[in-house]
């Protein structure tokens, strides 16, 4: 199981990370993508679905599109 850390770790954790940012109700971390298309688009999300259920747990996640 994919272990959740507390609100309060997340500000240091933060300091190993690149391109990763603290969410603005600060329970969580975030980074935005963009891709060229649909079909990478939905190529990384395929690619993500699988690790996460090789991990037994699924992140909260917010996709939007933009065109």
């Amino acid at each position: 199981m994919i272990k959740k850390f507390a609100p309060d770790e997340l500000p240091e954790l933060l300091n190993q990370l690149t391109q990763w940012q603290l969410s603005a109700d600060k329970s969580a971390i975030q980074r935005n993508f963009k891709f060229a298309d649909f079909n990478e688009t939905f190529g990384f999300m395929t690619r993500v679905a699988i690790k996460e259920s090789a991990g037994n747990g699924l992140p909260s996640r917010l996709v939007e599109c933009v065109q």
